[in-house]
């Protein structure tokens, strides 16, 4: 599919516009705020890794949807192609897997049997993933190169969604923080499965879902690194 260019009618660019650009709008907007609230709140001084490295994740996200809607505005292609939107979204899922799995998972998870059963049922979350993409994309009619990227968007999606559902569920630690960052973790799960959703809507050209998920992603967006600093600031209250 080739976007709107100036050779197009009136009615088609009309059409394009409300289609994507302006969902994809909410959720850059909303992303450019949250990054702007980190950097203020989270970043600026002597602050904690993990939320830098959360509103690090944030500002991939609005990063990528920038460069999609300078692109398309500017009739330019995204559809079937790597390009830098697609660095947005494996860029804000790989800081989501640092932060947990560099920086809390050694706090959360002491390897003791005990909270075997908690490992385990996290796989509920990549596996929920996987089969979103097998089944949905992987084994349909979609034009390679289409498969390829949403695969390699579901295979960064899956641990970082693992250790968001893993230390939702973990029982809290003596120092606190697990309980106090809860919220956290249930939005970036929510996030990571929406950006499931959203390659679907797109690919199949739901639109009216594709406005759906936009609002709810940008509510979810908003939230996440106000739930940060509200987690940060009741432990070290």
């Amino acid at each position: 599919m080739y976007y709107p260019k100036a050779h197009y009618c009136r009615k088609e660019v009309g059409d394009y516009l409300n289609l994507y650009i302006f969902p994809n709008t909410v959720v850059f907007v909303c992303a450019l705020i949250g990054f702007g609230y980190g950097i203020r709140k989270l970043v600026r001084g002597k602050k904690a890794v993990f939320p830098k490295m959360v509103t690090g994740a944030v500002g991939c996200i609005a990063l990528g949807r920038m460069y999609q809607l300078v692109k398309m505005a500017t009739g330019g292609r995204i559809e079937g192609e790597f390009q830098l939107g697609i660095l947005g979204v494996l860029g804000c899922m790989m800081f989501f897997f640092s932060a947990n799995f560099g920086l809390m998972d050694k706090i959360a998870d002491d390897g003791s049997k005990e909270l075997r059963k908690y490992r385990i049922a996290a796989f509920a979350a990549p596996a929920l993933s996987l089969t979103i993409f097998l089944t949905s994309i992987c084994f349909s009619d979609i034009i390679l190169p289409i498969k390829i990227l949403a695969g390699a968007a579901t295979v960064f999606i899956m641990p970082a969604s693992y250790f968001n559902l893993k230390h939702f569920l973990l029982p809290d630690v003596d120092l606190g923080i697990i309980k106090c960052l809860k919220s956290y973790n249930l939005l970036v799960l929510i996030f990571c499965f929406l950006s499931e959703a959203e390659m679907i809507a797109l690919i199949y050209k739901i639109w009216d879902l594709e406005w759906l998920i936009a609002a709810a992603m940008g509510i979810v967006i908003l939230g996440i690194v106000p739930s940060v600093k509200k987690g940060m600031d009741k432990w070290t209250s």
